[in-house]
């Protein structure tokens, strides 16, 4: 009954999810909830079923569940200690799938493939081993972080092929690798 719901105990939230292209109805999917009000914490909170849509209004995907959060907030009469945020956490498999991208993989006569980090001569590698792998001029570097793949003939129609010897060529990234660690929030960030 809403009549019984008590301000301090409720929330307002915005959930999101990045939801791949390969996502079938029925499939999980992992969602984030943000604090969007003034509620202090999110800590032994539940979701209510929401509905998640796409920019275009349709419905993608329904979540709810109880949330997880990556920190801790604890008052007692005379101190409180917070670590990490606890106004935003994670339902993982929250979101069940209830509509599909329209979406034909197989279709496709190029394929593009970005680079996280942004590396010249790391993208220029990435087309030069590409194009060695396969044995002609297929892939060109079109800038920073961008090489596009023509997908050859006896390849037309059956991409899972292609790309999965394409992930299994390796390449030697012009940056180093740096691990990094946060203290004030306790984040770990990996370079490579």
């Amino acid at each position: 009954d809403i009549r019984q719901m008590k301000p301090k105990n409720v929330a307002s939230v915005m959930v999101t999810a990045k939801m791949p292209v390969s996502a079938k109805p029925g499939s999980p999917m992992d969602i984030t909830i943000s604090s969007v009000g003034d509620a202090t914490s999110l800590q032994g909170g539940v979701l209510l079923q929401t509905p998640l849509t796409g920019v275009d209004g349709k419905i993608y995907a329904m979540a709810q569940g109880p949330i997880t959060l990556g920190g801790f907030s604890v008052e007692g009469a005379a101190a409180s200690s917070t670590k990490n945020v606890v106004t935003v956490g994670r339902i993982p498999g929250g979101a069940i799938v209830e509509r599909s991208v329209p979406f034909n993989f197989n279709s496709q006569d190029k394929v593009v493939l970005n680079l996280f980090v942004p590396d010249f001569s790391t993208t220029m590698q990435v087309a030069e081993r590409l194009n060695a792998a396969m044995g002609g001029q297929f892939a060109k570097a079109l800038d920073v972080s961008t090489v596009e793949l023509s997908v050859p003939a006896e390849y037309r129609n059956n991409l899972v092929p292609l790309l999965a010897s394409v992930e299994n060529i390796e390449i030697t990234p012009d940056s180093p690798a740096k691990v990094e660690k946060k203290k004030k929030t306790g984040t770990i960030v990996l370079g490579r």
